[in-house]
């Protein structure tokens, strides 16, 4: 009876380790393809991870050469806007004000000094003038408010005399933009055109540094 009993409990226990030993064995191929279904779904993850990685530099590549083109548009048009606005200034055809010099000449009330000198200021000499101070860099010149462009000219008729087809009287106040210091040199300059009517003229003349002149625009004048 007790080996009856001894061989039966051993039968019962090889059956329960065989019946989980089969539970491993069908349990092991469902973790296995779990276990590779995560990591293929791991691979995919990264794969697309990457490609919007790739995708990104590639944004930012695109944004950073569009911002380079658009600076450098911007710079090509403000380099053309100075240009317009500095070629409207030399035409005239604006009014402008800065740092420059101011030059009033007088006419003396008698015909001649007593050297003989002349009192009268001819227009030759105004002509003189303002080409020295546009050789010295004068950026706008204006001659008793009639602004100075390449169309200007400067006549005397014998009775009046004309600027822009503009009557002006004496005193003649000519009104330069530019740098103070180097544009009163320039008419200071022994020899120059100052320092003849100085020593020739009885003309009154007075050089003025100053930190603000405004010019207007070229009208074009009239009688």
């Amino acid at each position: 009876m007790s080996l009856v009993a001894l061989v039966f409990g051993f039968m019962i226990s090889f059956s329960v380790k065989y019946t989980k030993q089969v539970q491993v064995w069908e349990e092991i191929p469902e973790q296995l393809d779990k276990k590779q279904e995560i990591q293929e779904q791991m691979i995919k993850e990264q794969v697309e991870k990457q490609a919007l990685m790739d995708q990104l530099v590639t944004v930012k590549q695109e944004v950073s050469a569009f911002e380079k083109e658009l600076a450098s548009k911007e710079a090509y048009g403000e380099g053309l806007l100075e240009e317009l606005q500095t070629l409207r200034m030399w035409g005239g055809v604006i009014p402008v004000k800065g740092r420059g010099v101011a030059v009033t000449l007088t006419e003396s009330t008698q015909q001649k000094d007593n050297l003989g000198g002349e009192a009268t200021v001819r227009e030759e000499t105004l002509r003189q003038i303002i080409n020295e101070l546009f050789a010295a860099g004068a950026e706008a010149v204006s001659l008793n408010g009639q602004r100075l462009t390449t169309h200007s000219a400067i006549v005397y008729s014998g009775l009046v005399m004309l600027v822009n087809d503009t009557k002006i009287n004496a005193p003649y106040e000519i009104l330069a933009i530019g740098d103070p210091v180097i544009l009163k040199t320039a008419l200071d300059m022994p020899g120059g055109v100052l320092d003849h009517l100085r020593r020739y003229s009885n003309a009154g003349m007075l050089i003025e540094k100053k930190d603000e002149v405004e010019l207007p625009a070229f009208t074009g004048g009239s009688l």
